[in-house]
């Protein structure tokens, strides 16, 4: 049996998964080619990505994703691999040297989940410019976090239910604390997540994920003045960072065109998402995950974690 089994999700990035694959080379990571795999997973099934996956890394395992968003594709990974561990990144992060090496080294009998260091190694410059950075633990992020196989399989894997590329993770991590487990955190095991521009499609996408897990996975209704209020904090934060007056025309629209946005599709969301929320998720989710809650769009902080909840780095069962 397979050690490790990667598993990257992607989705019209073939230069950036080149570069992810790349960075994997067994003398690149410390860790001898036959204890681990690594399977790519196309959501958009493209020839040229099926080229670049057979080019990059010597070994790799291509396979065409089921089309429902990243949930369901890492899933589909994950019911692919042969490791006795699971190890999750993103298509546009770049593992640093060793990273796998240094999640070997850090098993123990007794820990089932681990957490990787994200890293911004060229730094948020501009107010349109984000990345998940997570330099302390504590918020399992997808990008960079190893899982027992078993173990996922039985927490059932993602919730495919999630409409865009936000919040899975952090649900996923909530079912794991609910179960009574928590995860050690690897400074060692880093990556790279260089910065992105900030798009009001993928924004919104986030936004939607987020009303999707209070209402369907929380069982609460967000309030439109506290989603608001979070989000306008988070961009006025951006503005101080070093060159912030780089896009600064550009980021005020931004601001605008968001919260303008948000304000429509409050309604339409919340009705959705309501209808498909049974009565026995909302009662047994409620009183858990009231922290969560609470602190508003968190997930929209592209400087800090989607939730303000930091769970303890203990690994075992209680």
């Amino acid at each position: 049996m397979l050690e490790f089994s990667v598993i990257v999700p992607t989705y019209k990035r073939p230069e950036l998964l080149r570069s992810c694959l790349e960075a994997m080379a067994p003398e690149r990571q410390g860790v001898a080619p036959d204890r681990y795999e690594v399977i790519v997973c196309d959501d958009e099934a493209s020839e040229e990505t099926r080229g670049v996956v057979l080019r990059s890394l010597a070994g790799a395992v291509y396979t065409v994703g089921p089309r429902k968003g990243p949930a369901a594709n890492r899933n589909h990974g994950a019911r692919l691999a042969q490791g006795r561990w699971l190890v999750l990144t993103d298509d546009d992060c770049i593992p640093c040297a060793g990273w796998l090496a240094a999640f070997a080294n850090a098993l123990r009998p007794d820990c089932l989940v681990y957490e990787g260091r994200t890293t911004c190694a060229e730094g948020l410059l501009s107010p349109l410019e984000y990345a998940p950075i997570n330099e302390t633990g504590g918020y399992l992020w997808s990008c960079n976090f190893i899982i027992d196989s078993s173990l996922f399989r039985s927490l059932g894997g993602f919730d495919e239910g999630f409409p865009h590329a936000a919040m899975e993770d952090v649900d996923f991590r909530e079912r794991l604390t609910d179960h009574g487990f928590g995860w050690n955190f690897v400074p060692e095991a880093a990556i790279n997540h260089p910065p992105r521009t900030l798009r009001l499609s993928t924004l919104l996408a986030g936004h939607e994920s987020y009303y999707y897990y209070l209402i369907v996975r929380c069982g609460t209704i967000p309030k439109l003045w506290r989603v608001l209020m979070n989000i306008a904090k988070t961009r006025v934060k951006a503005f101080f960072r070093p060159v912030w007056w780089r896009d600064l025309p550009k980021a005020v629209s931004l601001i605008v065109a968001e919260l303008a946005s948000v304000c429509f599709y409050h309604h339409p969301w919340r009705t959705k998402f309501s209808a498909a929320a049974p009565d026995s998720v909302r009662q047994s989710n409620q009183t858990h995950r009231q922290v969560i809650v609470q602190e508003g769009s968190g997930f929209a902080d592209a400087d800090g974690p989607r939730v303000a909840r930091f769970t303890p780095s203990s690994s075992r069962k209680s």
